[in-house]
């Protein structure tokens, strides 16, 4: 019972869209129509600008941390606190309060990286900024830190249980999520970055 509460908490937490939300506060146009049409963080700093777009990382990723660290706190079996995990991410793939349309949760997952293994999360986000940087792509540098994270955790780790678990869980998630992105960039028609 505790379990299924958390994780109904965790799905609602997950649904409040801080894209959507500060885009409304601005008095912008919804996300999902605009720019690539995607209700993330990456659209947002297309169509609101950096210092906004900081502001919805903040959000999101703050959320992660706080979820995972209460996840641990509460449960001791990985397998329950992998499920609150993923009741949150579910909330922010399809979140009750927006239609089912969110973003693509890698915000998110940033924050419950923190949360599981800091160096690594560190490492990942400087691997983010560096690939976006160069390259403008903002999917590819998902794609490449979400499948640096589980290699980190294993350099890093000696017994790599809920932190790896994590780490493909999400790497599966970021997968699924992406997939349109990875047929963009097949093609090489994927939305970039403007310096």
């Amino acid at each position: 019972m505790e379990l299924l509460l958390a994780m109904l908490a965790a799905y609602l937490l997950g649904s409040a869209n801080f894209s959507l939300l500060v885009c409304r506060w601005r008095g912008r146009v919804d996300l999902r129509r605009t720019g690539s049409g995607n209700p993330g963080m990456s659209n947002a700093y297309r169509v609101l600008g950096p210092r906004w777009a900081a502001l919805i990382l903040v959000l999101d990723a703050g959320r992660g941390v706080l979820l995972a660290a209460a996840a641990q706190l509460l449960f001791t079996s990985c397998w329950q606190q992998l499920l609150v995990c993923l009741a949150l991410l579910a909330g922010n793939l399809f979140p009750l309060f927006h239609q089912f349309r969110g973003g693509k949760g890698f915000a998110t997952s940033m924050g419950m990286y923190l949360a599981v293994q800091p160096l690594a999360a560190v490492l990942c986000g400087t691997c983010w900024l560096l690939v976006v940087y160069f390259t403008r792509l903002a999917s590819l540098a998902t794609l490449l830190s979400a499948g640096l994270f589980p290699l980190l955790v294993l350099a890093l780790e000696r017994t790599a249980g809920c932190s790896l678990g994590l780490g493909l869980f999400i790497l599966v998630v970021v997968l699924f999520s992406h997939r349109a992105n990875l047929r963009r960039l097949l093609r090489g028609t994927e939305h970039r970055f403007n310096r």
